[in-house]
């Protein structure tokens, strides 16, 4: 899936990606409340974006006539868009399980474990990683 889902209620924007099996979403607290609403948008576009500009940038997005303009400084850059209730949902199972916690303690715990996934072995299950969270 190559779209990303945009939700903005109240001061949070809310992004979600999806493969239709892994379902992750990212929360950001806006500089000031915005009009509530959601759309989706090219997942890559929007990353290529970011990553131009300048980490202190001020980001600004606008909804426009069913395209997403970002503007920052003087860049302006429009992204097409597809309706939020086309983009897929995975449901949540039986033992799903929220938590929150800082990027950097996340990234440094997969770093000092990472080392040990198997990267092309047929048993699939260490290819990947066990990620246990306990209260």
């Amino acid at each position: 899936l190559s779209n990303v889902l945009l939700v903005v209620e109240g001061q949070q924007l809310s992004l979600t990606g999806t493969d239709l099996e892994v379902e992750l979403v990212g929360r950001v607290q806006l500089e000031e409340p915005a009009e509530p609403g959601e759309i989706t948008v090219p997942a890559r576009k929007l990353m290529d974006i970011c990553k131009s500009l300048p980490n202190d940038a001020l980001i600004d997005i606008k909804l426009d006539d069913q395209k997403l303009v970002v503007k920052a400084g003087r860049s302006r850059f429009t992204l097409s868009t597809l309706p939020a209730n086309d983009f897929p949902t995975v449901e949540e199972g039986p033992g799903s399980l929220t938590c929150s916690l800082q990027q950097s303690k996340l990234r440094r715990l997969i770093e000092r474990t990472s080392f040990a996934m198997a990267q092309q072995d047929v048993r699939y299950y260490l290819n990947g990683m066990l990620l246990e969270v306990s209260a």
